[in-house]
C-alpha cells in the first residue's frame, strides 16, 4: 500500500504539472487536503572596502562579423551602485537605470535588448548587488530581470553582462578559498530557443608571482598584474576556459519549460597560505544569446557568484547556502478563482545534484506567485504520515487570509508541493512561481487555469 500510494500520488503531480486540472483535485485528496483559502475571522574575515565599487559592462553582439560570439562584442555603457537600497538593505546597481532605461543598443541602433521589470509586484528593480561577507560568505548576484531582444539583424544576437567586484571585498588571508557559480532562469515561449552561458571567475589582483597579463588600470593610469580562474572544475592553466554553466545547446539543452538551472564549486589558491594577500574579487560574464526576435528571457532567481572569505577546503556548503541550489527541474500549475482572488498550487521539483537534501521543519519557506509572496520560518512545519508517506505541512494565516502548505518528498530527488492562498490577482495564462526550501531554490512559468465560480 505505501508504494502503490506514493506511486499514484507522483502520478497525479506529474499530470498536475502538465496542467491536468482534475488529478491535482485527487492528489489533494490522498493527501487528505481541503485546498481553498477564505478571509480569516480575524562573521566576515575580510572587510568591505576598496577605492572602487562594482561595476556591469553591458555589450552586444549581433553575430554578423562573429558568429560564433567569441568575443564580448561592441561596448554599450558601464553601470555602477546607484546610492539606493533595495528591500534587503544591500546597495545596488540598477540594471534599468542606464542611459536608455534598460535598453542597451549597439551605435548603429540596429541590435537592441531591453531589460525589464517582472510585472508582479516585486519591490525591487533588475538589479546587481554585492553581500560583502556576511555569514563568511562574499555575493555578487543578478537578480529579477527579464530579458527582451527587441531586434538585431541575421541570425542572432547576444547580450553580455559582465559583473565584476572590482576591489570592494578587500584583502582576505591567502590561501585555498572555495568559490561557486549558479543560474536560475526559463526562456519564455513555446519553443524557446536562447542560449545562455555564465563564466565565473576568480580574479587574483597584483599577483606578481604567478604569471598573467598585464591590464590597464584607468583609474590609476598604472599596469598592475592579474590572474584568473575559471569557475569550472578544470585545473588552472591553458585549458581552463569558460563558460562554468551552458543551457541551450544540442549537448547542453534547456530543460522542460525552458528552464536553465545549474551550479558549480571549485577550490582557488588566491595568495600564499598564512599571509593577509587574498585580493578577493569575483568576475561574472553571464551571456544571453537570442535567435528570435522579440524572445523573452527571466531569472526571477538569481545568477550568482560567491566566495568563503577564510581560506580551506570543504567550504562548498557554506558557498552553496549563500547562493542557493537551483532545482534541477521544476514544472508547476495554477488554479485560480478570481471571484474569491484565492489560488492553489501544485509543482513537482528534482533537487539539483548539488543539494544536500531538505528538511522542512527546521529551514525557512518562501513561495512567491504573482501579488501573493509568503515567508515561513524554520519550526512553521510539521512532519504527518499520510499512507506511509512522510510529508509537511503549514496551516496559518499570512496577510490576513488562510494559507496551506504540503511538502512531500517523493522518488529519487523529486519532491512535490502544494499550496493554497489568497491575493495573488492571477490571470489565465503563464505566472513566474518562486519557491525556495531552505537553500533549495527554483523560478518556474506556471500555467494558470481560472476554476469556475
Amino acid at each position: 500500500m505505501k508504494t502503490r500510494a506514493r506511486f499514484v500520488l507522483e502520478r497525479r503531480f506529474r499530470q498536475w504539472a502538465n496542467g491536468k486540472r482534475l488529478a491535482a483535485f485527487s492528489a489533494a485528496l490522498l493527501l487528505g487536503l481541503t485546498l481553498t483559502s477564505s478571509q480569516a475571522d480575524a562573521q566576515s574575515v575580510c572587510g568591505y572596502g576598496g577605492e572602487t565599487g562594482p561595476t556591469v559592462d553591458v555589450y552586444v553582439n549581433d553575430g554578423s562579423t562573429d558568429p560564433d560570439f567569441t568575443t564580448l562584442g561592441e561596448h554599450v555603457e558601464t553601470l555602477t551602485l546607484s546610492g539606493l537600497l533595495d528591500s534587503q538593505g544591500k546597495q545596488y546597481i540598477d540594471l534599468t537605470s542606464g542611459l536608455g532605461g534598460g535598453t542597451f543598443a549597439s551605435a548603429d541602433g540596429a541590435t537592441s535588448f531591453t531589460i525589464l521589470a517582472i510585472p508582479d509586484g516585486r519591490p525591487d528593480p533588475p538589479r546587481v548587488f554585492l553581500d560583502p561577507g556576511s555569514g563568511g560568505v562574499s555575493l555578487l548576484v543578478a537578480t529579477d530581470l527579464l530579458v527582451s531582444a527587441d531586434f538585431f539583424p541575421g541570425t542572432a544576437a547576444k547580450l553580455n553582462l559582465v559583473l565584476d567586484s572590482q576591489d570592494s571585498y578587500g584583502t582576505c588571508p591567502g590561501g585555498k578559498h572555495t568559490y561557486g557559480v549558479t543560474m536560475d532562469g526559463a526562456v519564455l515561449g513555446p519553443n524557446p530557443t536562447a542560449t545562455v552561458d555564465v563564466k565565473g571567475e576568480a580574479v587574483v589582483r597584483g599577483s606578481a608571482p604567478i604569471p598573467g597579463p598585464a591590464l590597464l588600470d584607468t583609474s590609476a593610469l598604472l599596469l598592475i598584474d592579474e590572474t584568473t580562474d575559471v569557475i569550472n572544475l578544470i585545473p588552472p592553466g591553458e585549458a581552463d576556459a569558460g563558460p562554468s554553466l551552458i543551457a541551450g545547446t544540442s549537448t547542453a539543452p534547456l530543460k522542460p519549460g525552458g528552464l536553465f538551472t545549474g551550479a558549480v564549486t571549485e577550490s582557488i589558491q588566491c595568495g600564499t597560505a598564512e599571509n593577509f594577500n587574498c585580493p578577493l574579487q569575483l568576475r561574472n560574464t553571464i551571456g544571453l544569446t537570442f535567435k528570435n526576435q522579440g524572445d523573452l528571457l527571466y531569472a526571477s532567481g538569481s545568477f550568482g557568484a560567491a566566495a568563503a572569505v577564510s581560506p580551506g577546503t570543504g567550504n562548498e556548503a557554506l558557498v552553496l547556502g549563500a547562493t542557493g541550489v537551483p532545482f534541477d527541474t521544476f514544472n508547476a500549475a495554477v488554479a485560480n478563482q478570481p471571484l474569491r482572488n484565492t489560488f492553489e498550487v501544485g509543482a513537482l521539483l528534482k533537487l539539483g545534484a548539488l543539494s544536500g537534501g531538505i528538511n522542512p521543519p527546521a529551514e525557512k519557506f518562501s513561495i512567491r506567485i504573482g501579488d501573493f509572496s509568503a515567508t515561513l520560518a524554520p519550526g512553521a512545519f510539521v512532519m504527518r504520515r499520510i499512507f506511509g508517506i512522510k510529508l509537511y505541512t503549514f496551516d496559518g494565516i499570512v496577510g490576513g487570509f488562510p494559507f496551506k502548505a504540503v511538502i512531500t518528498p517523493l522518488l529519487g530527488k523529486f519532491v512535490s508541493v502544494v499550496a493554497a492562498g489568497h491575493g495573488a490577482d492571477l490571470r489565465p495564462g503563464t505566472a513566474i512561481l518562486d519557491v525556495a526550501i531552505g537553500d533549495d531554490k527554483g523560478t518556474t512559468p506556471a500555467k494558470v487555469v481560472n476554476l469556475p465560480r
